[in-house]
């Protein structure tokens, strides 16, 4: 078990808004007003300061309401070789191997 994340934190700050509890995405069954209504405005806001802003009083609620305890963090190595190719992806979540999508924009280094 084991959750992987898009550059944009939308699908992941959604897993724990009230309306995922029927769908079964909220495996935990939270619920917080506050909370939901962060993940709305932050749905629509376009300046990206103030968005950061949001996303982080977001998780700040998770984290002080305890939604889910995780046990520990994987730690995953992943080689590449620079010298030999270009492109790879390196931003975090995206940088996986077994994710395909990350081989697609690789080059041969010049």
């Amino acid at each position: 078990w084991g959750w992987g994340s898009d550059p944009d934190p939308n699908f992941l700050l959604s897993v724990m808004t009230t309306g995922e509890i029927p769908t079964g995405t909220s495996e935990t069954g939270y619920s917080n007003p506050e909370y939901d209504e962060l993940y709305r405005q932050q749905a629509v806001t376009l300046d990206l300061e103030e968005r950061k802003a949001l996303v982080w009083q977001m998780q700040q609620i998770v984290f002080d309401d305890v939604v889910y305890i995780i046990p520990y963090y994987a730690q995953n190595v992943q080689a590449f070789r620079t010298d030999r190719f270009q492109g790879w992806i390196t931003d975090a979540g995206k940088l996986e191997l077994s994710d395909l999508t990350s081989l697609v924009v690789v080059e041969p280094a010049q």
